[in-house]
């Protein structure tokens, strides 16, 4: 338990220096009335741009590409997973948190 606590709180410094150095970390929101509409790559690339800036285009193909008819929150999910990935360069945070055994 021990281990996964300090985990966490490495978890939670790597976050906390990505904002201290970015100012803001940008979490998208995915309005379900903008799907229905055919451009949705300029809609992703809006999203992206305050993160992206000019690679905006190019990330928001990509995720297009990956997310063909999935639910809002999932592409919320996605688009979020991109920015993280930018603002972290590119290190991964998680824990499992069960993958100990309690004996």
């Amino acid at each position: 338990m021990i281990k996964v606590n300090l985990e966490t709180y490495d978890n939670l410094r790597l976050v906390m220096q990505a904002h201290l150095e970015t100012e803001a970390i940008w979490r998208p929101l995915v309005e379900t009335s903008q799907l229905v509409q055919n451009n949705l790559s300029s809609y992703f690339e809006q999203l992206l741009a305050p993160t992206f800036n000019e690679k905006a285009a190019m990330v928001a193909l990509e995720v297009l590409q990956s997310l063909e008819s999935k639910s809002p929150k999932k592409i919320e999910d996605a688009l979020l997973a991109k920015i993280l990935s930018k603002v972290l360069h590119g290190e991964t945070i998680g824990i499992p948190l069960f993958s100990f055994s309690l004996r």
